[in-house]
Order: structure tokens, then sequence, then C-alpha cells
């Protein structure tokens, strides 16, 4: 298994694949199941949230959010994350 960074980054690139191929299902279903393995994923979970962001999907951006604040260890990103949620 490819270590956590290595995997998240060929994530983003599978999920940007997707997207360029107007495949946005899945690429949501890439970043969701990348995330759920690995929930300190910062860069799946900035990709995913931009997605439900442009797609109008305001429930799981603030469930993702609010979960998310517990996996950025700088304050001022929990803040954040917590303030959109």
């Amino acid at each position: 298994m490819a270590p956590r960074t290595a995997r998240a980054d060929v994530v983003g690139k599978l999920a940007q694949a997707h997207l360029g191929t107007n495949r946005t299902d899945r690429a949501l279903a890439t970043l969701e199941t990348a995330l759920a393995e690995d929930p300190n994923a910062l860069g799946v979970r900035t990709l995913l949230a931009d997605l439900y962001r442009s797609g109008g999907s305001w429930e799981p951006l603030a469930k993702l959010l609010h979960e998310g604040a517990a996996h950025v260890e700088e304050q001022t990103a929990q803040f954040a994350y917590l303030r959109e949620s």
C-alpha cells in the first residue's frame, strides 16, 4: 500500500480525471471513499469540499467540515471549518 500522502495525491489526480470527463459522481465517490479510509487526508477533504460547494450540496459540505475540524491541527483552520459548517 502506498504511503498516505502518495495515495492522497493519486486519489486527487483520479478525481480530477473523472471531473475532466464530466463524471462528477465518480469523482465524489472516489474522494468520499478515500476520506473514509484516511480522515486526515487534507487535500482530499479540500477537493471534496470544493465539489460539494460547486454542486450546492450544503448538507454533505456541513458534515464534511464539521467532522474535518477534528482532523486539522491548526486552530485557525479548525475555526474556519466550524464557521462554514
